[in-house]
């Protein structure tokens, strides 16, 4: 199966997106047994690139399927967070497992909205691919979107993190307000 994206096609401008939470196993960059990945956003996708490290590895040289199911996590929940630009809580998500996911070698992730609902829970979508363009894993995931002062009442605090959410907020706003002007 291949991607309808390909990593190498024409691309929409992007924009890189600042990490947050500099721990966080998923992005986190200062986080040396977590993933550490980055996103770029056009505005309607989000995208990464990475490859996962020897020690995330399931049997032989793949990559564990936690490991891949986090890797999709992510990017839906970032893909959330950016094109509803609220905070999100991942609620249910579901992951298919195509082709064997190699570790040490160079994935591709890429994430999508399907539906908001409500303005309460964002529907979103993901797939991993290789560098020819063949999807390895897909997932399908429901999202709570919440305000800030949902975060602050279930004791999750976010003014203590490096960067704001506000800029990550202000990157996507300024990506949407381009398309419009063209």
């Amino acid at each position: 199966m291949k991607s309808a994206s390909n990593p190498n096609a024409q691309k929409k401008e992007r924009k890189l997106l600042p990490v947050i939470d500099l721990k966080c196993f998923g992005c986190g960059s200062e986080n040396p047994h977590g993933l550490r990945m980055r996103f770029e956003t056009d505005g309607s996708r989000l995208y990464s690139r990475l490859s996962i490290a020897e020690h995330l590895r399931g049997w032989s040289n793949l990559a564990h399927g936690g490991v891949i199911s986090s890797i999709l996590d992510e990017v839906m929940s970032w893909t959330a967070i950016c094109l509803s630009e609220r905070l999100i809580l991942t609620k249910k998500m579901e992951v298919e497992f195509l082709r064997p996911v190699l570790i040490k070698e160079e994935i591709f992730a890429e994430g999508w909205s399907d539906e908001i609902i409500d303005g309460r829970t964002a529907i979103i979508s993901a797939h991993i691919t290789d560098a020819k363009g063949n999807v390895l894993a897909r997932a399908k995931g429901n999202f709570a979107l919440l305000k800030k002062s949902s975060f602050e009442r279930l004791g999750i605090t976010v003014e203590n993190l490096p960067n704001s959410i506000e800029t990550l907020l202000e990157i996507v706003a300024n990506l949407k307000n381009m398309d419009e002007d063209k």
